[in-house]
């Protein structure tokens, strides 16, 4: 299972003939994380895509990730936002 994943996630990387949406509604809310970030990279949603990688905790990734992209200005920003809701989030657990 681990080689077709991998061999998907090449596609998903190197391609772009195929429909973003329907591919990310088919793997979201799976075990396919992955594959759902390189959709969401794939279809602009830097966003999610970094909330994604925070909530999984893959914060090196995530950290990676923008300055691998850091043509598109605000993401570093973006994620230390991501990074201060959640604390506020988990504070606020805590507390109760």
């Amino acid at each position: 299972m681990k080689k077709q994943r991998e061999t998907a996630k090449k596609f998903l990387e190197s391609k772009s003939s195929y429909n973003t949406s329907t591919l990310l509604a088919l793997v979201q809310n799976t075990f396919m994380h992955e594959e759902e970030i390189i959709l969401l990279m794939k279809d602009g949603k830097e966003d999610k895509a970094l909330e994604k990688y925070i909530d999984l905790g893959h914060f090196d990734e995530a950290e990676e990730f923008c300055e691998e992209n850091n043509t598109n200005t605000g993401l570093l920003t973006k994620l230390l936002e991501i990074y201060f809701e959640k604390y506020k989030e988990y504070s606020a657990k805590k507390n109760e």
